[in-house]
């Protein structure tokens, strides 16, 4: 056992007196913090997409559609952990604790977000985030992370929609000069695979991902 899992352990047995934030930290947006809101928000086309599921029965889902069903219930248990790991870890049971650190350390937030949102939020928010940061003054900019840094106001971060949310994420990156190349190749790829989904649905009686637009 590694190092790294050996004090995860130990620090799961403190009854919550130390959290281990792992994954993609800034000094602004606090892991724990972002995985609870994006793994607790549910779009429109998601819901959608899920209850058209559920009403299939089981020997009619193909396997891509199980491996679905099986995502969204994976979101819901671990909203539920990330809840208590981030707003009441005191309360987190030794299993909990463990799973949200290996959660943080296996997933990437960006990864996340691209799942739960649009194609066209995507691209609204990728071009926002890049044309406000190069607006801003590093004062500027560094006045604007402060005031969703989720250490300083937490509030006011969970108070922002999932869109500016996701802004703030892109510039808190940009700020600390972090690359960009990775995410961009992601999104590309994240469009590419909704685009799929369109295509294998065309054929269900179903919401299609051409509605999620004006879904929204």
């Amino acid at each position: 056992m590694s190092i790294r899992k050996i004090m995860r352990n130990e620090l799961a047995k403190s009854s919550g007196n130390c959290k281990i934030i792992t994954g993609n930290v800034t000094l602004d947006v606090s892991p724990d913090v972002e995985f609870a809101k994006w793994l607790t928000y549910e779009p429109k086309f998601e819901k959608k997409r899920k209850e058209y599921l559920l009403s299939k029965t089981s020997d009619s889902l193909t396997i891509d559609e199980l491996d679905e069903l099986k995502k969204y219930k994976e979101y819901k248990i671990y909203s539920d952990i990330f809840q208590k790991y981030a707003y009441d870890v005191k309360n987190c049971t030794q299993k909990e604790y463990i799973a949200a650190c290996d959660y943080m350390e296996k997933h990437r937030i960006e990864t996340l977000m691209l799942k739960k949102l649009t194609e066209e939020e995507i691209i609204y928010g990728n071009n926002k985030a890049k044309a406000l940061f190069s607006s801003m003054t590093k004062k500027e900019c560094r006045e604007y992370l402060n005031s969703g840094n989720t250490r300083m106001n937490l509030e006011n971060y969970l108070n922002m929609s999932m869109i500016d949310s996701y802004i703030f994420h892109l510039i808190s990156n940009m700020f600390h000069a972090r690359s960009l190349n990775r995410l961009d190749n992601e999104i590309k790829a994240q469009i590419d695979q909704n685009n799929a989904m369109h295509q294998r649905s065309m054929y269900y009686a179903s919401y299609p991902y051409k509605k999620r637009k004006e879904d929204n």
